[in-house]
């Protein structure tokens, strides 16, 4: 859904309510590919206008599938983010008093994009860590000959106890038992 500055013109000051399904799967794949497969998004929201800004707000719902972090397995997440956004022309950016720049985004076509902001927000959100159930409750962790990995917890015990068994006043008395079994 697109639109277009000069047709926005006709609801000044007024608020445009929209409830779409988008199809967003191949756009998203093709600037992340990492991403297996995306459900429809749906998107509840409204655009309001004013004569210095055009306000895009919406609700984003939809199940995003990942692979996980630790395994590449397939996981399969169900999402909702919530989108603020405030748009303004560079002739109303000059114009207006901003005191906060950060919020505001500069069009750089005479158009607002629905599908591009709603890709753009999912991507932002896509978390950096990606678990499956097993991985969340730490029955996942990875292995091999001679490493293995651990979580912070439980190498944090592990060191513990090595310099407890080192300090014991018996210790030494272990290398001479290897020695002679060897």
């Amino acid at each position: 859904m697109k639109w277009s500055l000069n047709e926005l013109k006709k609801f000044q000051n007024q608020v445009i309510d929209f409830n779409e399904s988008l199809d967003l799967q191949k756009n998203i794949q093709s600037r992340n590919s990492e991403v297996i497969d995306l459900s429809q998004v749906e998107v509840v929201g409204s655009l309001e206008i004013n004569q210095i800004d055009y306000v895009l707000s919406y609700l984003a719902t939809y199940t995003i599938t990942l692979p996980s972090s630790r395994s590449l397995e397939p996981v399969k997440m169900k999402e909702k983010i919530t989108v603020l956004e405030v748009f303004m022309t560079a002739e109303q950016y000059q114009s207006a008093e901003i005191l906060d720049d950060e919020n505001v985004l500069v069009l750089e076509k005479d158009l607002i994009d629905l599908d591009e902001s709603v890709s753009d927000n999912i991507l932002l959100n896509i978390p950096i860590q990606v678990l499956t159930e097993a991985e969340q409750e730490g029955d996942g962790f990875v292995s091999g000959n001679d490493w293995e990995i651990m979580s912070e917890e439980t190498y944090q015990n592990r060191l513990t106890r090595e310099k407890k068994e080192k300090n014991s006043p018996f210790s030494h008395l272990n290398d001479l038992f290897k020695e002679k079994n060897e």
